[in-house]
Formats: structure tokens, sequence, C-alpha cells
């Protein structure tokens, strides 16, 4: 048998049912969350959201807080919605997320209301890996297009051009980099320098968050400037069976020329993992973690613009200093490995006898798409 509810009480239900919508509807935010992307480390950005009361009648706010646990990366920079929101407007709230570290942050913004359940907005910041923009700053025109000339942006008979887009667009101040890069320069135990410090062992990409070797400038001579001589070159080798294509490589061929060369000992060899072993063994910049970088993470530091590198950060990337191996195989050739030609801002495969120049990296392996 079917037992059929009183009149009364599913009048009731409509009743809690219609309160419920009613409720959820009263105040909304718009839009219905705030991603701030990825900027770089201790980077600021500002973001507003509407609150809404949509209901016939002004409801009383009591307050406003960012809770979560990265609630101490985002603050309320200012709002308009005071203590009473009259029915059928609005009022916003302005947040500031500063990117902590280079990791995923959450949080909520949350808005407690007279007879009304709490507003909940949720924030985020860093939720994918930051990349580094191109570097260009112009535009071309017509006439650029048929003679190379490129002009300041935008450029309106081609509107959306890269120079007008993006990090080189919007971060362009050059205070710590070119071109919307933001770098921090090291000293040898990988504490933070000023920008305008005149000596400096490493770089930290506060982009992406890697940390980059840096050597003394060229000087067109090998192995007189120390183990992190800019003239120096490497033969592509690597003992590790998962990232070698099933070929180590060349490990001591004619040619290649580095500090401390000895023919008789092995681990002074000038091949990209003894250079590795020996960078971690003398805890360069304070660290011993150092590794080759892939070639993903490598192009993060092709400048389009006129420079191909920052120099200002890298001033070892010469006109001799071009040919950079990354730890990349080449999927079409166990003999192959990736480099990148500073020179062209391009990477191509390049057999691992030759000697070519190296840069190590450190820090979280970055999955960038492949470029």
């Amino acid at each position: 048998m079917h037992l059929i509810p009183s009149i009364s009480g599913i009048s009731q239900v409509f009743c809690l049912l219609a309160t419920g919508a009613a409720w959820s509807a009263d105040l909304g935010f718009h839009p219905l969350a705030l991603d701030f992307g990825s900027p770089a480390l201790r980077e600021s950005k500002r973001l507003q959201v509407k609150l809404r009361n949509a209901s016939a009648a002004d409801i009383g706010l009591t307050g406003a807080a960012i809770e979560g646990s990265g609630a101490a990366a985002f603050r309320i920079a200012a709002d308009t919605c005071g203590a009473l929101l009259a029915a059928g407007a609005n009022c916003s709230y302005s947040i500031v997320y500063q990117a902590p570290a280079l990791t995923p942050q959450t949080a909520q913004l949350r808005v407690r209301a007279d007879g009304q359940p709490d507003t909940v907005l949720s924030l985020s910041g860093n939720r994918y890996p930051a990349r580094n923009d191109t570097g260009l700053t112009l535009c071309v025109s017509p006439e650029g297009i048929a003679n190379g000339v490129f002009q300041p942006c935008p450029g309106a008979d081609y509107p959306g051009q890269d120079g007008d887009t993006g990090r080189d667009k919007t971060r362009n101040y050059n205070g710590n980099g070119e071109a919307g890069f933001n770098f921090t320069k090291l000293d040898g135990q990988g504490r933070p320098l000023a920008a305008a410090a005149k000596n400096w062992k490493c770089v930290r990409d506060n982009v992406t968050g890697l940390i980059w070797e840096v050597k003394p400038p060229s000087d067109a001579i090998q192995a007189n400037q120390g183990p992190h001589d800019a003239d120096d070159t490497y033969t592509w080798y690597s003992t590790d069976s998962g990232n070698n294509g099933g070929d180590p490589g060349e490990a001591n061929p004619a040619g290649s020329t580095c500090t401390g060369y000895n023919a008789t000992d092995s681990l002074s060899w000038c091949n990209t993992e003894n250079y590795v072993y020996r960078t971690n063994r003398a805890g360069y910049c304070g660290f011993q973690d150092w590794r080759m970088p892939s070639r993903p993470e490598l192009a993060e530091l092709e400048h389009l613009g006129n420079l191909r590198i920052d120099t200002g950060y890298f001033p070892d990337t010469g006109r001799d200093y071009w040919e950079t191996w990354t730890s990349s195989p080449y999927a079409l050739g166990s003999d192959r490995a990736w480099s990148i030609d500073f020179r062209f801002a391009i990477s191509h495969p390049g057999l691992r006898g030759e000697s070519r120049h190296a840069r190590l990296v450190r820090g979280e392996r970055q999955a960038f798409p492949s470029q």
C-alpha cells in the first residue's frame, strides 16, 4: 500500500525547497570564480568580482574574509559593498593575488549576510606552470612584411600580434629582465642579489621557478676561466637508459675541450654527464641537484627580440657561444640529441659526438610542451 502525504506535508516540502532556492539565488558572485593565472614569483595581479542582490529586499552584509590553505596569497584590496546591499543592486570586491611560490594556491572569499547562507567565491593562482613569453615587443605593418621593418605596437593593419599581447606587453618594465622576462641574480651560495649586482653565479627565473647556471663572459679561449668557462665544450653523453634513446652517446671523442681535462681520468672527460657530476660535487651556488635541461626548458630562455637571450643576466652567451645541448634525445636517430642555437632561437638535432656548449639547470622538472 502506498501512503499519500497530506496536503500540509507537501506544502511544507515545497516551502522548504522554495526557501532554499530563494536563499541560494539572493546573493551571488559574478564571475563564479577568480583564477589569477600564473604570475611570476612575488608578482601581483588584481581582479574584481561583483556581488549581486537578486532579491526584492535589502540584505545586511556582516563580513567578508578570505579563508583556506592559500589565504595568505590573496587579500581584499578594496570593496564597495558596505553594510547593506539594496534590493537588485551590485557591489564589488577587488582581490589582489601575489604568488608566494610557484605552486598552486587556492582559497575562498566568504561573504556573510543576515538571514542568508554564506556566499563563497573560489580563488586560485598558479594552478599550472608559468611560461615565459617570446620577448617580441614590435609589430609588423604591410611595409614591414615586404622589407623586414618592424614598428611599435599595436599594428593597426594586423591586430593581435605577438608583440602586442602577453608578458612582453603587460610586464615590459625591464626592472629585472628584458621584455617580460623576470630574473633574480644569485651569489655563490644561492642567495638573491640586487638587479644591479655586478658579480653573480646563477640566475633564478621567477616565471618558471628554474635556476640556471651562469658562466663568465666568453673570451674565445677554452679552459682558462675555471670549471664554468663559457668557451668549454662537451659531447652529449648519458648513461640513463630511461632518457638516452638507447644510446649513451660519446664519452671521450677527440675535439671537446674543457677545464681540467685529463685523458687518463674518465671523470675529467668533456661530456655532459661528467660536467653535471663535477658541478654537483662542487656544490655550485650551494646546490647539488644540477642537471641538463630538457629541450622545452632551455627554450624558455629564448628571447625572440633583438637579443635571442637576455644578456643582462646571461652575459656568457656571446658570438662564439650559441649551440647548447639539451638532455632531450632525438627520436629519429639514436646518434643525435637536441640542442638550441641561440643565434636564431631555433632547436635542431646534432650528432652526440659533436662538441657543443652546456648550461645546467636545477629545480622541479617542468613539463612544458615541446617547441
